[in-house]
């Protein structure tokens, strides 16, 4: 039996795509469920720091929050790291100047960290209307955690039967 994901209600086939009367609206394949059960997300998704570096803005909005949340962590730690050179890497520039373009590619590097960790935190505050403070291993597994509890939950609503 198709569902509606966000509803759980039996769907009406029409051409190429359900319509669900409660809520009003098309459904594509993706927004179909079946048995009232949710649209499961990835709990284990491979998130890289070579793949926060290589996606564009638009491609970054395609991720899941829980995907975004995990990549902030990678992008922040990278940022952190990166400035901690470019502290270096003035520091050995104002010692000797043969360093002054060791210290300006570093300094480039610090940037681009420090633009993508705002792009994708940008991103994570249109989704849950906050920044987090801090993103730990301990945070995300109870997010994990909860979005499993979550995708097991199903939509269905149990009538009383007269007899």
């Amino acid at each position: 039996m198709h569902t509606c994901s966000f509803c759980g209600s039996t769907l009406k086939p029409a051409f190429k795509f359900f319509y669900c009367d409660f809520c009003q609206m098309k459904l594509d394949a993706d927004s179909v469920s079946e048995k009232g059960r949710r649209i499961c997300f990835e709990t284990d998704p491979v998130v890289t720091l070579d793949m926060a570096r290589n996606l564009t803005t638009p491609e970054l909005m395609t991720k899941s929050t829980f995907e975004l949340l995990v990549m902030l962590q990678l992008i922040r730690k990278e940022t952190r790291d990166q400035f901690d050179m470019l502290r270096v890497a003035n520091k050995a520039a104002r010692l000797n100047a043969c360093f002054i373009k060791q210290s300006i590619e570093t300094g480039n590097q610090y940037e681009f960290w420090k633009r993508k960790t705002f792009v994708v935190e940008s991103l994570v505050h249109r989704r849950i209307g906050f920044i987090p403070e801090k993103i730990t291993n301990s945070f995300l597994k109870e997010i994990k955690n909860k979005m499993i509890c979550s995708n097991d939950k199903k939509m269905i609503i149990k009538k009383r039967q007269v007899s």
